[in-house]
C-alpha cells in the first residue's frame, strides 16, 4: 500500500539522517530517539492513525479489537478508541518525529516536549486499554486456548504492547523530568546569585 511504502521511506530517510547526525548521542539517547522515530512514522501514524486507509490493517484491527469492527460512531467504546487513534495520528505522531529531531539536534526544548509527549502516550494508552479492563476485555479477549489468533491479537497486541506503551513513556518521561528538575535548580541558583550581587 502506498501509505505504508511512504511511511517506510520516510522512516529510512530519517534513520539515515539520524545515523549521521546522532553518532555523538549516548546509547540511551539513541534508543530514545529510535523509539520516537518508529512511534512517529510507523506506529502512531500508519498502524494506529491511518489503519482505516490501509485495507489489510483495517481488517487486522477489526479482528484484534471488536471496537474497530463496529465503526467509530457505533458505540461509545468505538468512538473513544477512534478518538485515541486520531490523537495519535494528528498530535502524537508529529510530536514523535519532532522529538526525534530534538534528540539529534540537542534542542533545549527536548525535555519539556518529551514530558508532554510521554504524558499523552500514557494517557492515550490508558484511555484506549483501560475501558477494556473494566468491562472484562469483551472486545479483545480471545480465550485461554493458544491459537495464532489469540497469541497475535490478544497476548501480543493487547497484553504485551499496551503495558509497553505505559512503561517506556513512564521511564522516558521520568528521565526528562529529572533533567528538567536539574535545569530548573540551576536557573534558580543563578537567579539567587544575581539577586545577591
Amino acid at each position: 500500500h502506498p501509505l505504508v511504502a511512504a511511511a517506510l521511506g520516510v522512516t529510512l530517510l530519517l534513520a539515515a539522517w539520524g545515523a549521521r547526525v546522532g553518532a555523538r548521542l549516548s546509547a540511551g539517547d539513541r534508543r530514545a530517539a529510535s523509539w520516537y522515530l518508529l512511534n512517529g512514522t510507523i506506529i502512531k501514524a500508519v498502524m494506529d492513525g491511518l489503519h482505516v486507509r490501509v485495507p489489510a490493517l483495517e481488517v487486522t484491527y477489526s479482528m484484534a479489537d471488536r471496537r474497530f469492527a463496529a465503526g467509530c460512531a457505533e458505540s461509545d467504546g468505538s468512538a473513544a478508541a477512534c478518538a485515541v487513534t486520531q490523537l495519535e495520528l494528528f498530535v502524537m505522531a508529529p510530536m514523535c518525529v519532532l522529538l526525534f529531531a530534538a534528540y539529534l539536534k540537542r534542542w533545549r526544548c527536548r525535555d519539556a516536549l518529551e514530558l508532554v509527549l510521554c504524558t499523552l502516550q500514557v494517557g492515550g494508552t490508558v484511555a484506549f486499554a483501560g475501558p477494556q479492563v473494566f468491562i472484562g476485555l469483551k472486545d479483545v479477549w480471545r480465550g485461554w486456548e493458544l491459537t495464532l489468533e489469540s497469541v497475535a491479537y490478544f497476548w501480543f497486541a493487547f497484553a504485551f504492547c499496551m503495558p509497553l506503551w505505559v512503561v517506556v513513556p513512564l521511564a522516558l518521561g521520568a528521565r526528562a523530568w529529572r533533567r528538567l528538575d536539574v535545569a530548573l535548580a540551576r536557573t534558580e541558583a543563578h537567579v539567587r546569585d544575581a539577586k545577591a550581587e
